[in-house]
C-alpha cells in the first residue's frame, strides 16, 4: 500500500504526485468512479427511456382501439385527456413542452402506420407459411368518387380456417386488366408466390366472371389450377331477386313498401302520429325501414315492420284524406297485399337466416352442418308447396340458384 494513501505526506512534492498518478491503486480508484458515474447516467437515461416507451405504448394502444373501434383519428387527443383525467398518469410523459404532445394528427398517422405494418407483416408471414390460400375481391367506390378494390386472403394455419384483410387499393380504371394487375402489384410487393393461389372469389359482376375478359378468366390463363368462386352470398341475392320477377305482383308490393316509408320519412307530423297511435294501441315501437336492393337484409326488416305496425298504419291512413293517404290505405287492406305480407315475412325470415350464415367470416362446411342449412332449405321448400298460384315457384328457383353452382369456365 503506498504512502500516499496509508500515512500521508508533510511535503507535497510533484514527483511524489507523478508517481501516485501512474500508480495501479490510483488507476483501479479512476476506474470505480467513472463507472459508478456511467452507471449512473446509465441508470438515469434508462429509467427515462422506460418511461418514454411506456408512454409510447399506451398512447398506441389507444390509436390501435380507436382503429379497431372506427374512431376518428382525430379524436385521439380526446381519448388521451380522458385517460389523464382517469388517473393514467403515464399518459403525461407525452407532454414535452406546451409544443410538443404527439396529439397532431401526423403523430397519430406515424402510430396507426407503425402499428399497420407490423399486422401486415405478421399476415404476409401466415400466408408464406401455408401451402395454399385464397383471395377474395370486390370493387367499390368511395365517398370521394375513388375507385377501389378490397383484397381478403384466406388461409389454413395448423388446421384452422383464417380470413385477413390484406389490402384496400386506388384503381385506375375499372377493367379487368387493371383489378388483375392491382392484384399482381399486391402479391409482388409483399413477395407472395401467386403460384400457391388456390382459388379467387367475387361477386357476379362481369368484368369479374366474365368467360373471355374477366378476371376470373385472367387468373386461369396464369393458374390454371386456380379455382373461382362466386359468393354463395351475392348468389342467393340474384337468386332472390330473380325469384321475384316470376311474380309481377311482389314487383308492385315492393313499390308499395317504398311508399309506405316515404310518407313516414318526409313528414315528421306523421311520424310524430305514428308513435302516439303506437301508443295508445300498446303496439311495438317499430319504425317502417326503407327497402334498398342493394342491401341484402332489407325486404324481410321492411315487411317485418310493415306487418307489426299494419294495424297503426290503417287507422293512421283512415283519419288522412289526403289521396295520397288513401291510394295507399286501399292498397294495404287488399287482400293480395295482405297474403304477401304474410307469405313474405315467412320466407324472409328464412331467406335472411341463410343470408347471414353465408356472410359468417370463416364458413366451412362443418359450419354449414352446425347452422342447419338443410333445415332451412327445408322450410323454404314448405313455403313453396303451401304458398298459391301467383308466388308458386318463387322459393324453388331460389333454392336452386344457390344449391347449384354454375360451371366455373
Amino acid at each position: 500500500m503506498e504512502k500516499w494513501l496509508v500515512g500521508g505526506f508533510c511535503v507535497l512534492k510533484v514527483d511524489t504526485l507523478n508517481k501516485h498518478e501512474i500508480s495501479v491503486d490510483h488507476k483501479s480508484a479512476l476506474g470505480t468512479n467513472n463507472l459508478q458515474s456511467r452507471q449512473l447516467i446509465q441508470n438515469a437515461v434508462a429509467k427515462h427511456n422506460d418511461k418514454n416507451e411506456t408512454s409510447i405504448v399506451s398512447a398506441m394502444k389507444i390509436v390501435y382501439t380507436n382503429a379497431k373501434e372506427n374512431i376518428a383519428t382525430r379524436k385521439f387527443s380526446v381519448i388521451k385527456n380522458l385517460c389523464l383525467e382517469l388517473g393514467c398518469d403515464v399518459l403525461s410523459n407525452l407532454n414535452v413542452d406546451s409544443h410538443t404532445n404527439y396529439e397532431s394528427y401526423d403523430s397519430v398517422r406515424d402510430m396507426e402506420e407503425a402499428i399497420s405494418s407490423i399486422i401486415k407483416s405478421n399476415i404476409v408471414n401466415k400466408i408464406k407459411e401455408s401451402r395454399w390460400f385464397s383471395i377474395i375481391i370486390g370493387e367499390s367506390t368511395d365517398v370521394s368518387a375513388q375507385q377501389c378494390l378490397a383484397i381478403y386472403v384466406k388461409i389454413v394455419n395448423k388446421g384452422k380456417l383464417y380470413t385477413h384483410f390484406l389490402s384496400l387499393e386506388a384503381l385506375s380504371d375499372c377493367d379487368a386488366l387493371s383489378i388483375y394487375g392491382t392484384v399482381k402489384k399486391i402479391f409482388e410487393r409483399c413477395d407472395v408466390d401467386l403460384n400457391k393461389l388456390a382459388s379467387l372469389g367475387t361477386d357476379g359482376a362481369k368484368v369479374m366472371t366474365g368467360i373471355r375478359k374477366g378476371v376470373k378468366s385472367l387468373v386461369k390463363e396464369d393458374f390454371p389450377h386456380s379455382m373461382a368462386i362466386h359468393c354463395v352470398a351475392h348468389r342467393l341475392a340474384l337468386a332472390a331477386s330473380h325469384a321475384a320477377e316470376r311474380c309481377s305482383y311482389l314487383l308492385k308490393y315492393q313499390g308499395i313498401l317504398s311508399s309506405i316509408f316515404s310518407y313516414f320519412e318526409r313528414s315528421p307530423k306523421n311520424s310524430n302520429f305514428l308513435k302516439t297511435t303506437q301508443n295508445m294501441l300498446d303496439t311495438s315501437q317499430h319504425k317502417f325501414v326503407q327497402f334498398l336492393s342493394t342491401r341484402w337484409l332489407s325486404l324481410g326488416n321492411s315487411v317485418s315492420a310493415c306487418n307489426s305496425n299494419w294495424q297503426a298504419l290503417v287507422k293512421i291512413l283512415i283519419e288522412d284524406k289526403r289521396p295520397i293517404a288513401q291510394g295507399i290505405l286501399k292498397q294495404v287492406t287488399s287482400h293480395s297485399f295482405l297474403y304477401t305480407s304474410t307469405f313474405m315475412e315467412d320466407i324472409m325470415f328464412l331467406i335472411n337466416q341463410l343470408c347471414l350464415i353465408f356472410q359468417k367470416r370463416n364458413i366451412d362446411k362443418c359450419t354449414s352442418k352446425h347452422t342447419n342449412l338443410s333445415r332451412i332449405f327445408k322450410g323454404i321448400k314448405k313455403r313453396n308447396r303451401d304458398c298459391a298460384d301467383g308466388l308458386h315457384g318463387v322459393c324453388s328457383k331460389i333454392t336452386n340458384w344457390v344449391r347449384v353452382p354454375r360451371k366455373s369456365h
